[in-house]
């Protein structure tokens, strides 16, 4: 007996993530208090701070949020590297 697979396709009106919309939500009233409270500025202070004491997490940040992220070299069968750039 062949049985069929259950529509799993969203149905127009519905998200096909429903979660999503829950983590815009957190992400923008996270923003908007960063923004009004002037937080921002003092956890930029902050995490130049740390990176400034040595704490290697916060140093990364700093460089692949002002630098951007090394691109990754990876090697092939002939030994001939290709690069792989990873923008977010």
């Amino acid at each position: 007996m062949v049985t069929k697979a259950p529509n799993t396709r969203s149905k127009g009106g519905q998200p096909g993530n429903s979660n999503g919309s829950k983590g815009r939500i957190i992400r923008d009233e996270l923003r908007k208090q960063m923004v009004q409270g002037k937080k921002l500025k003092s956890l930029i202070r902050k995490l130049l701070e740390l990176a400034e004491e040595g704490d290697m997490v916060a140093m990364k940040e700093v460089f692949d949020r002002s630098e951007g992220k090394v691109a990754q070299v990876h090697a092939t069968d002939d030994e001939q590297p290709f690069i792989i750039n990873i923008k977010r």
